[in-house]
């Protein structure tokens, strides 16, 4: 969930940059802290599900790939290799 420790602390930022522009401009009916209350309210809401839902005790496995895809992947080969440069020959 870094991606919520993120957002929060860039919710912080954009709440203290507003009420620097507020204090210079005359943004009475800006809706903009109300967006920035809804991201909280969403972060936390998703935060407490999380915490919320049974934790498995075991750790979920791979699944198998089906038959059905078998066939298209095998002529499949690593292509990396072929993008490779061969390490120039060093002359003594």
């Amino acid at each position: 969930m870094a991606w919520m420790a993120t957002l929060a602390r860039m919710t912080q930022v954009s709440l203290v940059a507003y009420a620097t522009a507020g204090a210079f401009l005359g943004m009475a009916y800006f809706d903009y802290p109300y967006n920035l209350v809804l991201i909280v309210v969403a972060c936390q809401s998703i935060l407490a599900a999380r915490e919320a839902s049974p934790k498995p005790a075991v750790a979920p496995t791979a699944q198998a790939m089906p038959a059905a895809a078998t066939p298209m992947l095998a002529g499949v080969r690593n292509r990396r290799s072929s993008w490779r440069r061969s390490e120039p020959q060093r002359v003594p």
